[in-house]
C-alpha cells in the first residue's frame, strides 16, 4: 500500500470516528427542545380545558333557570358545544404529543448513527426520555395538581357568579296563607328583590282586581310599618307603600305584606276549594314558594298538581308549592277538603 493510501485510510478512520460526548449534548439538547414543546402543549390543553368548563359551568347553571324555549335551547346548544370542545382537545393533544414524542425518537436514533462507520457497532448516544404523552406524564406531578386546582376552583367561581348573576334578575316571594273554616283567610307575603333601575325608589305600588282585597300590615325589611294610600282605579284598586328610606340602585330590598280577603276558598256541596296560582305579566322570573294552612280539622281531599310538600304542621294540614314563574310559566293549583266539624253536624242534623 503506498504512502498516500496509508495517509488516505488514516485520515477516513479518524474522520469516521463517532465523537460520543458531543453525541451526547446534541441529543439531550434535542431531548430538551422536544420536552420543551411537550409541556408547552400540556399547559396550553390545561388551560383550554379550564376555560371550556367555566363556560360548560355557566351554561349548566343558565340551563337549569332558563324560562324560555330559545334561552333552554341556547344552554343547551352551549353545553353541547363544551363536551365536544374539552374531546377534541383531548384528542387533538394525544395526536399531537404522539406526533412529537416519534420526531424526538427520529432525532436520537439520526444522532446515534451520525459519524457512525456500517461496520460499528451503533453506541447508545441518547439520554432517558420521558415515558408516555399525556399531561400526566409530561408535567410533573405538582405542576399537574395546581392545574387540577384551578381547574376546581375556576369551576366553583363560574358556578357561584353564574347563579348570583341569575339570582340578580331573580325576585323571590315567600307566601303563607291561613284559611279560616269559613273561607276567608289571610295572607302573609315576604318579598325580596335587587333593584336594578338607576334611579333611587321612595314607593312602591301594588295592584288588585279583587275588590275584598285589604292590605292589612306592610313592613319594610326592617320591620318597620310603612305608610300605604289606597285608590281605586277602575275596576282595581291601587296600594301604595312609601318607603323610610330611598331604595339604591343594585341594593337588596325585602318587604311583607299581610292582606286579607273576604272569599279566599269557596264552598260546593260537602267540600270547599281553594285555588291559588302565580303568573307574571312582564319580562323578569320570580321565585315563588307558597304554605297554605288549612283549617285544624280539615281533611284534604285532593291536590293538584302534585304539591311540593303535604305535611301536618303543629297538627294543622299544610300545603306547599314552589315553581319558578315568568312570561311562558305560571303555577296555578286547587286544593280541595272538607270540614270534619260540618261533616258532623250534618250526620246530626240528618238524624
Amino acid at each position: 500500500m503506498s504512502e498516500h493510501e496509508n495517509e488516505l485510510t488514516k485520515a477516513l478512520a479518524e474522520n469516521g470516528s463517532l465523537d460520543a460526548e458531543k453525541a451526547r449534548r446534541d441529543a439531550a439538547e434535542a431531548t430538551s427542545c422536544f420536552d420543551a414543546r411537550l409541556r408547552r402543549d400540556a399547559r396550553i390543553l390545561w388551560f383550554s380545558v379550564i376555560v371550556v368548563i367555566a363556560v360548560f359551568e355557566i351554561a349548566f347553571v343558565g340551563l337549569y333557570f332558563a324560562s324560555g324555549t330559545k334561552s333552554t335551547v341556547a344552554f343547551g346548544v352551549l353545553i353541547v358545544v363544551t363536551l365536544v370542545l374539552i374531546l377534541v382537545m383531548s384528542i387533538q393533544n394525544s395526536i399531537t404529543n404522539t406526533k412529537t414524542s416519534v420526531l424526538r425518537e427520529i432525532k436520537l436514533l439520526r444522532f446515534e448513527r451520525l459519524g457512525l462507520p456500517v461496520d460499528r457497532a451503533i453506541a447508545t448516544a441518547r439520554i432517558a426520555a420521558g415515558i408516555g404523552t399525556s399531561v400526566w406524564h409530561v408535567l410533573p406531578l405538582r405542576e399537574n395538581l395546581t392545574w387540577l386546582s384551578a381547574l376546581i376552583l375556576v369551576a366553583l367561581f363560574s358556578n357561584q357568579i353564574t347563579f348570583r348573576l341569575v339570582d340578580w334578575g331573580m325576585m323571590q316571594i315567600e307566601s303563607q296563607v291561613t284559611l279560616l273554616p269559613d273561607g276567608s283567610g289571610a295572607s302573609v307575603h315576604r318579598v325580596s328583590s335587587r333593584y336594578r333601575v338607576a334611579w333611587p325608589m321612595s314607593d312602591l305600588t301594588l295592584w288588585s282586581g279583587d275588590p275584598s282585597y285589604t292590605i292589612t300590615h306592610w313592613l319594610d325589611g326592617q320591620g318597620r310599618e310603612l305608610p300605604v294610600t289606597v285608590s281605586t282605579v277602575g275596576a282595581n284598586r291601587k296600594f301604595t307603600a312609601q318607603f323610610i328610606e330611598p331604595i339604591m340602585p343594585g341594593e337588596w330590598f325585602s318587604y311583607t305584606t299581610t292582606d286579607e280577603r273576604t272569599h279566599k276558598a269557596t264552598k260546593q256541596g260537602k267540600n270547599w276549594t281553594y285555588h291559588g296560582g302565580w303568573k307574571r305579566g312582564g319580562k323578569g322570573r320570580e321565585y315563588v314558594s307558597e304554605s297554605i294552612r288549612l283549617p285544624q280539622d280539615a281533611e284534604i281531599v285532593s291536590v293538584e298538581p302534585k304539591p311540593a310538600q303535604q305535611s301536618l304542621q303543629d297538627g294543622v294540614p299544610t300545603v306547599r308549592f314552589h315553581a319558578i314563574v315568568d312570561e311562558e310559566h305560571e303555577l296555578q293549583f286547587n286544593i280541595h277538603y272538607r270540614l270534619s266539624k260540618e261533616n258532623a253536624a250534618a250526620q246530626t242534623e240528618a238524624k
